[in-house]
């Protein structure tokens, strides 16, 4: 949706004819694009730990994976939550607009943000504790 309205989405107080010419705003879309990527890697990098762990012990995962696991989450959250924001204060006031589909990608990435999967400070020290053998401070469910 970004990179369409890029291509044709007139900018004010600039020279350039569309918001693709800018070189900022180029180098903003490219940021925002590759955040996605890592997100996108993070998040597989979950999924391929739990698989794993479960093809080779059924009964849950080891406190390592668990770490690694949750850490990968956390850290997917965090690069679409900063490709997203560019990505909004790359698309103008309106891009504020209750009506405007950006507004409301922005507030689902906060909200999923704040649930406890997802959210990263603790998730941070939660996950460094057990990749350093420390065990874990809250019980795995």
């Amino acid at each position: 949706m970004f990179r369409e309205k890029m291509l044709v989405r007139k900018v004010k107080n600039t020279i350039d004819n569309r918001q693709a010419d800018s070189p900022l705003a180029q180098a903003r879309f490219s940021q925002a694009y590759g955040l996605v990527a890592t997100a996108r890697l993070h998040w597989q990098e979950a999924l391929r730990i739990v698989s794993s762990s479960l093809e080779h012990q059924p009964s849950g995962l080891t406190e390592d994976e668990r770490a690694k696991y949750r850490l990968s989450l956390a850290l997917s959250g965090e690069a679409a939550e900063e490709a997203v924001r560019l990505t909004v204060s790359g698309s103008g006031g309106s891009a504020h607009r209750l009506s405007h589909p950006l507004q409301r990608i922005q507030r689902d990435v906060n909200v999923l943000l704040n649930h406890p999967t997802l959210s990263l400070d603790p998730i941070l020290e939660q996950a460094g504790r057990g990749l350093l053998g420390l065990g874990f401070t809250v019980p795995s469910f």
